[in-house]
């Protein structure tokens, strides 16, 4: 018999055609969100689409190891939907987030990735680099990943570049365009440790192409930011500050920015949220607590361009997922002391292929999530989130947002400049509308748009620039 408080999880690709196949994964969990390998269940589907064709059922067998991908999902209508997996002998249930369903193939899709994820390859977590990727692929249900283990960490002696020609190797061998997008990446980890008390902050790095350089925080030219943009230089490259706000030990210097290669910051991980100090939902506790000052909002102020997206930073190799929150040993609990769920990052893309990802990456067509896949988007007119207009469209700003939550919504905000200019509250899942905001000449704005639900998780849209 499974456990008390075990349930199946259900994940579907978040943008369907009629009448082209998906798939859907399916996996028994405990209560703390951990596979139950000897799961020995039947399972059968249904779907808000009444025409929809479905998955077989199926009796799950032990070498499947409480998880198994269904082919065969097509839908028959436009709409949003679910799709249900139960096993009513056992009495679990799962439902999927919500899927939007086009009669043709849309401009852009949804994809879901974390960018942001430790393993075993260095010092600061656990489990093999393959491993990693198998679990973002196989487990958690990813379209997109990146491997970001440390370059270095204070007090060891040896760094990641003993492990960065097997790390470069595994990032390209787990590829596949249109199926499981991978990126080459490490984390630059400059701390306060290694700077005499004050430290850059910690930026993850990312190639567009197979290989790239390690370019080490400690290292004799990198280890100043400006040591880092030059090291990239010839390379398509981003560099992405997280945890900016946490404490002097790991916050963002924000006086070192570079607008070139920091085309996003990540806003929410298992850290808790950078967002900002006021009202915080997710206020940092693990590393010290937050530093005032270097909340994203802050950047943003400063006039910084940065899209927003959500991360893991999990260091127990199950990106997508993690389980730091729940640790299994007093001695965890201890480390992890303060961690929050990992979050996610969602992308408006043309198609799941490394060269698409990149071009939405860079144009701020991405938003962040506490690990819900909540549907978000947010735009003026047909400038999507991300956008910078010079000059007000034809003198006021007509905006719009629609969000599919995956429980009720309890409010969606517009943050203009720091501040709550329009709240609008939710009645079920489902929530669009429109806003107008008179054109302020010879004032530079930014806009953003922060969704709360029910049951505690929250996404937020890159903003939009205007003036």
């Amino acid at each position: 018999m499974p456990p008390p408080g075990a349930r199946l999880l259900v994940t579907a690709p978040s943008s369907a055609v009629i009448r082209r196949p998906v798939s859907v994964l399916v996996e028994a969990v405990d209560a703390d969100g951990r596979t139950i390998p000897d799961f020995a269940g039947a399972v059968s589907f249904s779907c808000s689409d009444p025409l929809a064709r479905l998955p077989a059922p199926w009796e799950f067998y032990s070498i499947e190891r409480g998880r198994r991908r269904f082919e065969g999902l097509a839908f028959r209508c436009e709409g949003v939907y679910t799709v249900t997996a139960v096993d009513e002998q056992h009495g679990l249930r799962g439902e999927s987030a919500p899927i939007l369903v086009e009669l043709r193939q849309p401009k852009h899709q949804l994809f879901w990735g974390d960018l942001h994820g430790h393993s075993g390859a260095y010092a600061c977590g656990v489990g093999s680099i393959d491993a990693y990727y198998q679990f973002a692929r196989d487990t958690a249900g990813l379209d997109f990943c990146a491997l970001t283990d440390h370059d270095q960490l204070p007090g060891l002696e040896h760094d990641l570049s003993a492990a960065w020609p097997e790390i470069t190797a595994a990032a390209k061998h787990y590829h596949r365009p249109l199926e499981f997008v991978t990126f080459l990446g490490f984390e630059w980890t400059s701390m306060a440790p290694q700077r005499n008390g004050l430290g850059y902050g910690h930026k993850n790095v990312y190639y567009l192409d197979d290989a790239g350089p390690l370019l080490s925080c400690v290292g004799y030219r990198t280890q100043h930011p400006e040591g880092l943009w030059k090291g990239l230089k010839g390379h398509a490259a981003m560099a992405i500050p997280h945890h900016p706000a946490a404490s002097a030990d790991f916050r963002t210097d924000w006086a070192h920015h570079n607008e070139e290669y920091e085309r996003l910051v990540e806003v929410y991980s298992c850290w808790g949220s950078s967002e900002c100090a006021a009202g915080n939902r997710f206020p940092i506790h693990h590393g010290g607590g937050e530093s005032p000052g270097h909340h994203v909002v802050d950047a943003l102020e400063r006039g910084y361009t940065l899209g927003l997206i959500g991360g893991g930073d999990t260091h127990d190799g199950c990106p997508g997922r993690g389980w730091a929150h729940a640790p299994r040993s007093e001695k965890e609990r201890q480390r992890w002391q303060g961690i929050y769920p990992a979050g996610l990052q969602g992308v408006w893309a043309q198609e799941l292929t490394r060269e698409s990802l990149w071009q939405a990456m860079w144009v701020r067509r991405t938003y962040a999530t506490t690990g819900a896949r909540i549907v978000l988007e947010f735009g003026i007119d047909s400038a999507p989130m991300g956008s910078i207009l010079k000059t007000w469209p034809g003198g006021a700003a007509h905006f719009h947002a629609r969000i599919e939550g995956t429980a009720d919504i309890v409010r969606a905000e517009i943050v203009r400049n720091g501040e709550v200019v329009e709240t609008r509250r939710g009645h079920g899942r489902s929530l669009s509308f429109a806003w107008a905001r008179t054109a302020q000449p010879g004032m530079s704005q930014y806009f953003y748009l922060r969704v709360v639900q029910v049951d505690g998780h929250m996404a937020w849209s890159s903003p939009i620039w205007l003036g």
